[in-house]
């Protein structure tokens, strides 16, 4: 009896880790790197972040907080994938009957905004647009929007409906519709739409963030999201964006943690940067960003970084030369975080591209080269950021969402085979 108990526990353990929202994500066809990819990229985020070029780093006494993780088990997850390495997507629906779209989740931005049916902009054309008279819930406003990102943008209006996030429904989200994308910026994304996740400070038109929403209509009760997300996932799994909490089992050891400096993008104090024993800077403000795939550094540092590594003006590499190449280390909350150079390096067709680039601001803004590499946790209700070492770098390879399937299995045959040891000595 005791032994049917016990086995009937552990498989109660298991549908409980099985419940985390775990939904599989499709996307469009993986696009080829090319220096321009990367070029436009840097543009882009140089032109994001140019509105907050005068913040100044962080104050010397920005401590780190006190690292007692906050976890859950029991947390909705949206599974992300893996473009290239370059973006980070899900799926959520918009409307009833429900219309679906890949949204990008960016820390970097706070509106929600996809494309409409009425936009004729290309990029629009290439995408799903939602179609407001196809949703018996949807609000109209009188508001217009305009969203900036890079050389180009989005401009439309202002609507309201239900958004379903991995099971979590949220009701009365406000959310932008293109009417004009302009410059052709998402044009080969394989994203439609943005879903911000920084402060409701940054939000234009003072919209509420679809998170926020989700924590006053009472859908999760912690305050936290985090991330994992595989740098060689398969298009399948690129990794998950967990609403309410952390997955413990997803990294290893304690998360570091390092307090909100600014409370508008995630900002907040590195202890020190630096490369092959030179120190980059101390005391250096940093902005952790899901929707940029680079590294981008003040400027300064920038050029300091490529004369360390040997890099040529237009920021090419000898790819024979990389493997030799340093680890360029952070130092947050106390641990050290290292970026090797397999993160950094970014293989092209036709030779290596140094995937760290710089701006003329004075914070550096950590993106998926960095992110890629540690389970992150944005904690809300404590204005903190965490850090962990993701527990196996392995996890995703060979099969993508179904070697997760499977890695679940094997672990809960292992419990299995355990407690009927213990429970046979018992006897």
């Amino acid at each position: 009896m005791l032994k049917l108990m016990l086995l009937l526990y552990a498989l109660v353990l298991v549908q409980a880790g099985a419940h985390l929202h775990r939904i599989p994500i499709y996307r469009q066809k993986n696009f080829v790197k090319t220096r321009g990819n990367i070029r436009a990229e840097v543009a882009y985020v140089r032109t994001k972040y140019s509105a907050v070029s005068a913040i100044s780093t962080a104050p010397a006494n920005g401590g780190s907080s006190a690292n007692s993780t906050t976890s859950t088990t029991s947390a909705p997850k949206e599974q992300l994938v893996n473009d290239m390495n370059m973006e980070y997507y899900g799926v959520i629906t918009i409307g009833t009957p429900p219309q679906t779209f890949n949204v990008l989740f960016d820390t970097g931005s706070s509106n929600l905004w996809v494309p409409s049916i009425q936009c004729a902009s290309p990029a629009c054309q290439d995408h799903m647009s939602f179609n407001p008279t196809l949703s018996t819930t949807y609000t109209y406003t009188n508001e217009m929007i305009t969203l900036k990102y890079g050389k180009g943008g989005m401009s439309g209006f202002l609507g309201i409906d239900v958004i379903n996030v991995s099971g979590l429904v949220v009701t009365n989200q406000t959310f932008g519709l293109a009417t004009t994308e302009q410059n052709n910026t998402f044009l080969y994304d394989g994203f439609d739409g943005i879903f911000g996740l920084a402060y409701a400070s940054l939000a234009i038109n003072n919209v509420v963030p679809p998170f926020y929403n989700m924590l006053t209509q009472g859908l999760i009760t912690n305050p936290v999201f985090s991330f994992y997300l595989a740098r060689n996932g398969t298009s399948q799994q690129g990794g998950e964006l967990i609403f309410g909490g952390s997955d413990p089992s997803l990294y290893k050891g304690s998360m570091s943690y390092a307090d909100i400096t600014e409370q508008n993008y995630w900002q907040f104090n590195v202890d020190s940067a630096s490369i092959n024993g030179q120190i980059l800077c101390t005391n250096c403000a940093a902005i952790a960003d899901t929707g940029t795939s680079l590294l981008m550094a003040p400027m300064d540092i920038y050029k300091r970084i490529k004369v360390l590594l040997g890099v040529n003006s237009d920021d090419t590499i000898d790819c024979s030369n990389t493997s030799n190449m340093p680890t360029l280390l952070f130092s947050i909350g106390g641990k050290v975080f290292g970026v090797p150079n397999s993160a950094y390096i970014v293989p092209m067709e036709d030779g290596c591209l140094l995937g760290i680039s710089g701006m003329e601001t004075q914070f550096w803004i950590l993106g998926d080269v960095f992110l890629g590499q540690y389970y992150s946790e944005f904690d809300l209700g404590k204005n903190r950021i965490g850090f962990a070492s993701v527990n196996g770098m392995n996890y995703t390879m060979g099969g993508g969402a179904s070697s997760l399937k499977q890695l679940r299995l094997l672990e809960f045959a292992a419990l299995l085979a355990v407690l009927w040891k213990v429970l046979d000595c018992i006897n």
